[in-house]
């Protein structure tokens, strides 16, 4: 067993577990488990999922969702397999059980000693099922369990139960040791049956039985308590309820009755009995005590352990001979149906369930029903069943428990076994289906071509189901049914589905007439698998396209990324005059938002104004997210403000709109409305508006989104919320909450760590950021291309060449990663900010692709810092042959200029930027406060407080002129006094911003500030002064990193 059986530090939740007594307790328990990181042994599953399923306090669909959960994580133990078939079986679902093991075999996990006997109790529980049980009596020889006592006493009684009295008898004579309950068992099995025959000690089989066993001379195999009651029991059962057969009579009837007939059990196995009580003079209340023998066993006998059988390999095909074997019933053609569909008396009781809304009304529905007897026709049973089985308002496990009272009354019709079968498919149960066409197919009755479908879609939900599909495949053609549309449809969706499309083709071709169907399942399936041209052949042969066949075609390639290749289908749809309908418009609508296709979207947009189809908000939705995606916001504002019945879908185009095309304040402001009109975002809404939290510094509203996750879809298994939840931490400078959301991540994928390393390195902390790509490649994970940006990110902002270098070739070498321009750019910027710039361009001469301006622009920003003119001079030559009207490049050459004193330079490079009509990208600053972002340009006054923020900004800087501080003025390109640079620089936004802060936020509380550009070296330098002067920790963001300032020092080491 790979389970150990000592939990982890023995955490004391799962101690909890022994006295938790409801559901809510359990989940409070397992909440903490998960919190932990318990949740992940195996021996904390198999508690959980103990309690959850065998435990009365317990809730089986929890368990079954708990196992799914297990299942996903790591290979299942078979301890785990056995506990939720034994739970199956508990709560009387023998085919789930059998089902269950299917899927156990299928995933190749050995079943052992203790899974064979709830199976055979299950085979035991079905109809038919003894013939299921004998294969599994087979694969019990086949594993060398034949000596396990705990096997051989299930196999015992599961041929008593089963009438096969002879096959237990030869199981039990095969049995090298016997134990009392082999013997009670048999025992009890003759009488069951009334077994007797010959003279004296012959006459009896039960008591020879019974004195072979006490004359053997084995220690405690004598009469006890327990098998004294049993056998009792039994015998009185008879007396109740006589089960006369021709070939086996044992007369019951005796002139001293009941209390004479337990006695003639009793005596002749050496029992005397006292009493007889009979309460209320019935013998159906028959209660029986006796004086009992107990003999104590000198040596308790063992229960020998199997060890898992991990090597075994049972395939389907061994599997399906459970049923592939088998006779089967007549087939029941559509003609020969045996339910009328005439209801009797047409019963007004029976059209109350067409308006049927709840399960109270349904109950009330069906009381009537009973009191009237029309619940006993075929018809009222197919009627109730299909609504509780199909309908939405339905209840599928009151479903099962019509259908086993309908099984009991009279032989069940293939329409009603239909029902229940589509009823399994349709609650996502596929081994529930397949156990019900078993148990069907054991029950004489034969399936027609209504069956078949559901059971194939069955067969393509289950791992390795393929296989079993090919067994049902022969199934359909014995039974003549291979010319039906209605199944060949289905079994070329099956090949589709299960990846066999060469087996999907030769079905097609084998049809001698093909539907609409067949052709557009067999076309999806080839653009499924990316195979166009064939596909498009295809298309072409079909001889009737319908509307359901363009639009899967068109949707088959949108789905596949094919964007211009599903417009071209949609334009060769309209040229031949095919009707569109809403599923067209809305797929060709997200082929335009995709490529940005703005002419083919507004011409749909013309086309549902012009068949008034704005009212339809699901075309109207699709028309928001293309205008939203083609740039044409205005638009999309428009078409919004006038859906009078607006869904979360509307809201979340148009959010997911603002957010696409970077108006990240809009996508806030827009969440609010949607809050304050009672709207409840959902998880695509959230992924929408994180990124705008991220961008804009909302740290506030993103610790409300997180909290609101926390409470709505704590149980989500979507990773990319959490992987933006992470990204917004990092973002707004928070990052260790985002080193505690990573922390808690259940199932970490690349996207998470990928998130995470690169927040680190924002935050210049290179060595955690290496230490996590570590442990990323420890864990399995193959780093991509975005790993070994933020990685080379971390060691530039760390000033780890070496370390850099090392990565970069790395990279190269060992993942055969193709260098992009972000990686170049991150090797570049590291040697040129180390002064390396011989080195830097030597990696560009052997780049292979050209470099971009943000590159050139790092060398020239690098120039600054080294006062390098010449080499400056070069670099901006090349940022400005690529783009002329770059501001960024005209501003960082003036800065260079004014560093080294030239203002002639400045003045030129001034001139020449205005007379370009080029325009500088203004410096804005943001701050959040209670939820709300505020922005600042330079000198800016529209602020509300401007005065009250500008009185801050003078005691700012006559507190930094008493603290020593001198403004460095050289980069100010102006020629102009120094004390009215002074002034110039002390109103720059990031300085307006952090005055913003300090009157509006509490003494002590750390201060966020964005800046959409790179923060002047004497802001940086006023600003480390500031956090020392009013004790405040001050973290910023530009626009390549986050500065944390905090008793005058920043975390950058002056290195930016």
């Amino acid at each position: 067993m790979t389970i150990s059986l000592i939990p982890p530090q023995n955490h004391p939740s799962l101690t909890l577990l022994k006295t938790c007594k409801t559901l809510s307790q359990f989940k409070q328990i397992h909440a903490q488990l998960i919190k932990t990181g318990l949740h992940k042994t195996q021996f904390t599953q198999f508690k959980t999922l103990n309690f959850l399923a065998l435990n009365p306090n317990g809730n089986l669909n929890y368990a079954f969702s708990l196992f799914e959960t297990i299942e996903k994580q790591h290979p299942v133990d078979p301890i785990i397999w056995n506990t939720i078939i034994r739970a199956c079986l508990i709560h009387s679902y023998p085919f789930s059980a059998i089902g269950f093991f299917i899927k156990m075999v299928l995933s190749n996990v050995g079943p052992n000693n203790y899974t064979f006997p709830p199976i055979l109790k299950s085979c035991g529980m079905v109809h038919g099922g003894v013939r299921l049980g004998k294969v599994i009596h087979g694969w019990v020889l086949k594993l060398g369990l034949g000596d396990d006592v705990y096997v051989n006493s299930s196999l015992v009684e599961f041929y008593v139960e089963s009438g096969a009295i002879g096959d237990a008898r030869k199981v039990f004579d095969g049995i090298s040791v016997r134990n009392v309950v082999c013997f009670t068992v048999l025992v009890c099995g003759y009488l069951g049956v009334g077994r007797k025959t010959g003279s004296d000690r012959d006459r009896n089989p039960a008591k020879n039985l019974y004195l072979d066993r006490t004359e053997s001379g084995q220690s405690g195999l004598g009469p006890n308590r327990l098998n004294v009651r049993f056998l009792s029991r039994t015998k009185t059962e008879i007396v109740k309820n006589p089960r006369p057969r021709p070939d086996r009579m044992w007369s019951v009837q005796s002139r001293s009755g009941p209390v004479q007939t337990i006695r003639s059990v009793c005596s002749p196995l050496g029992v005397q009995t006292s009493r007889v009580l009979l309460s209320s003079n019935s013998t159906r209340h028959l209660k029986l005590k006796v004086n009992y023998v107990h003999i104590s066993s000198s040596k308790s006998m063992k229960h020998r352990h199997i060890q898992p059988v991990s090597n075994l390999r049972v395939d389907l095909e061994q599997l399906t001979n459970i049923i592939k074997h088998l006779t089967f019933p007549p087939f029941y053609p559509k003609s020969k149906m045996t339910i009328s569909l005439i209801p009797p008396q047409n019963h007004p009781s029976l059209t109350l369930l067409k308006t049927c809304k709840t399960q109270k009304e349904f109950k009330q529905i069906h009381a009537q029903l009973i009191k009237t007897g029309l619940h006993k026709t075929q018809f009222t049973q197919f009627k109730t069943l299909n609504f509780l089985a199909l309908n939405p308002n339905g209840n599928l496990n009151y479903a099962f428990s019509l259908f086993e009272t309908i099984e009991k009354q009279h032989p069940v019709d293939p329409i009603i076994w239909n029902t229940i079968i589509r009823a399994c498919l349709f609650h996502s149960y596929p081994f529930s289906a397949i156990g019900f066409f078993i148990k069907m197919v054991l029950s004489n009755v034969g399936p027609n071509n209504y069956t078949f479908p559901p059971i194939l879609k069955s067969c393509g939900m289950v791992h390795g189901g393929v296989r079993l599909g090919k067994v049902i495949h022969g199934w359909v053609l014995k039974l003549g049914l291979g010319d039906d549309g209605f199944v060949n449809s289905s079994l070329v969706e099956f090949y589709v589905e299960s990846g066999a499309i060469g087996d999907a083709r030769k079905v097609f071709e084998e049809m001698s007439v093909r539907n609409v169907v067949c052709f557009t399942v067999l076309v999806c399936g080839y653009l499924g698998v990316g195979r166009l041209d064939e596909a498009r052949i295809l298309f072409e042969e079909m001889g009737v396209r319908d509307v359901v066949a363009w639009n899967a075609v068109i949707a088959g390639c949108v789905k596949m990324g094919w964007f211009d290749e599903a417009i071209g289908f949609f334009e060769e749809m309209e040229r031949e005059e095919v009707r569109v309908n809403e599923s067209t418009l809305v797929t060709v609508l997200s082929a335009c938002a995709h490529l940005g296709c703005i002419t083919t979207g507004e011409r749909i947009g013309t086309y549902v104004i012009n068949h008034q189809l704005s009212s339809n908000v699901r075309v109207v939705n699709g028309l928001i997210d293309m205008y939203s995606k083609c740039g044409e916001l205005d638009k999309a504002r428009s078409l919004f403000e006038n859906v009078s019945n607006r869904n979360i879908v509307t809201w979340n185009v148009m959010i997911g709109g603002y957010t696409h095309t970077e108006r990240y304040k809009d996508s806030l402001d827009l969440f609010r409305t949607m809050l304050e009109s009672n709207y409840e975002p959902n998880e695509v809404t959230l992924i929408s508006v994180i990124p705008a939290c991220a961008h804009m510094g909302a740290l506030d509203i993103g610790k409300w989104i997180h909290a609101y996750i926390n409470k709505n879809f704590c149980d989500s298994s979507n990773t990319s919320l959490y992987t933006s939840l992470i990204d917004m931490y990092a973002k707004c400078g928070d990052i260790e909450a985002a080193k505690i959301v990573f922390k808690n991540v259940k199932t970490k994928n690349l996207a998470s760590w990928n998130a995470m390393i690169s927040g680190l390195a924002m935050h210049r902390r290179a060595d955690e950021a290496i230490e996590l790509f570590k442990n990323m490649v420890n864990e399995g994970l193959t780093p991509d291309d975005i790993t070994f940006v933020g990685v080379l990110s971390a060691c530039s902002h760390g000033g780890l060449v070496n370390l850099g270098q090392k990565y970069f070739n790395l990279m190269i070498q060992e993942y055969k990663i193709s260098p992009k321009l972000q990686h170049y750019g991150c090797v570049i910027d590291l040697l040129a900010r180390a002064g390396l710039f011989e080195e830097a361009m030597e990696i560009i001469k052997k780049m292979e692709v050209k470099p971009d301006g943000a590159i050139w622009g790092s060398l020239l920003g690098a120039c600054i810092s080294y006062k390098n003119v010449q080499l400056g001079e070069y670099f901006a030559k090349k940022v400005l042959e690529l783009d002329p009207e770059s501001s960024g490049a005209h501003t960082l050459l003036s800065n260079l200029y004014a560093a080294n004193g030239k203002w002639d330079d400045v003045a030129r490079i001034r001139t020449k930027f205005k007379d370009e009509g080029s325009k500088k990208i203004p410096g804005c600053t943001s701050i959040e406060v209670d939820g709300i972002v505020h922005e600042f340009l330079a000198s800016d006054k529209s602020h509300p407080m401007s005065d009250k923020i500008y009185a801050m900004l003078e005691e700012t800087n006559r507190l930094l002129d008493n603290y020593g501080h001198v403004p460095d003025t050289s980069l100010v390109l102006y020629d102009m006094d120094d004390e009215l640079k002074e002034g110039v620089l002390s109103q720059h936004s990031e300085r307006l911003a952090i005055a913003f802060g300090l009157i509006s936020t509490k003494p002590g509380t750390p201060i966020r500030i964005m800046k959409n550009l790179r923060v002047c070296e004497n802001c940086h330098s006023a600003t480390k002064a500031i956090s020392k002067i009013f004790n405040r920790e001050i973290i910023a963001r530009d626009r390549n990193r986050f500065h944390h300032f905090k008793n005058g020092v920043c975390s950058c080491n002056d290195q930016w």
